[in-house]
C-alpha cells in the first residue's frame, strides 16, 4: 500500500474533537477537520494487497488518524450504483461495499460515531449552488476546491473529493 499525507496544522494547535472524511475506493482519500481548519489530507492506495490486506490496511490508518486527531465523527462517502440502472462494474461495487462494511465496523466497536453521505447528494448541496453537474464530475469538484484552497496542492481526485464533503457538511449543517 503507498500512503502520502499532507500535514496543514501543528498538532499542538488541534482542540479535540476532529472530525475525518473519507471518499474510500481502491485509492482512498481523506481530509480530517478540526473545527473547519483543514488539518490533514492524503490517500491510501491499494497496491498489489487483494481486498482484505487493502481493507485492513485502511481501517489500520482511520484508527491512527483517530487516536492522532481525536476524531469523534467519520463521514464516508456511500457506495451506489450508477442512477441510469446500469449497475455496471458489480465486482467493484462488491469491493467497495466490502470496504464500507470495515469502515462502519469501527463504529460498532468504538464510540465513534460513522456516517454515510450519499454521493448524489452531498453534490447537490455544494457551496451554495456552484456545483455544475458535468459527465466527469471531478473535474467540477476539483475547481470548487482549488478555488476555495487554492494553495493546496493534492495526490488524487479522491483526496479532493473527501475535502469537498467537509464543505457541504458545513453549508447544510
Amino acid at each position: 500500500m503507498d500512503k502520502k499525507r499532507h500535514v496543514y496544522v501543528d498538532k499542538s494547535e488541534i482542540k479535540p474533537p476532529s472530525v475525518l472524511f473519507l471518499d474510500q475506493a481502491n485509492t482512498a482519500g481523506y481530509s480530517v477537520w478540526n473545527g473547519k481548519t483543514l488539518v490533514e489530507s492524503g490517500i491510501l492506495a491499494r497496491g498489489k494487497e487483494n481486498i482484505q490486506e487493502y481493507a485492513e490496511g485502511l481501517v489500520g490508518l482511520i484508527k491512527e488518524l483517530i487516536v492522532e486527531y481525536s476524531v469523534n465523527t467519520l463521514f464516508h462517502e456511500e457506495v451506489f450504483i450508477p442512477r441510469d440502472g446500469n449497475p455496471g462494474n458489480i465486482a467493484g461495487v462488491e469491493r467497495l461495499y466490502y470496504i464500507k462494511h470495515k469502515i462502519t465496523d469501527i463504529g460498532f466497536k468504538s464510540s465513534l460515531e460513522v456516517l454515510g453521505l450519499d454521493n448524489g447528494s452531498w453534490k447537490k448541496q455544494l457551496a451554495d449552488g456552484k456545483f455544475t453537474k458535468t459527465k466527469d464530475d471531478k473535474e467540477e469538484v476539483k475547481r470548487l476546491v482549488t478555488e476555495m484552497y487554492p494553495n493546496l496542492e493534492f495526490f488524487t481526485g479522491d483526496e479532493i473529493d473527501a475535502m469537498l464533503e467537509n464543505v457541504t457538511v458545513v453549508a447544510i449543517a
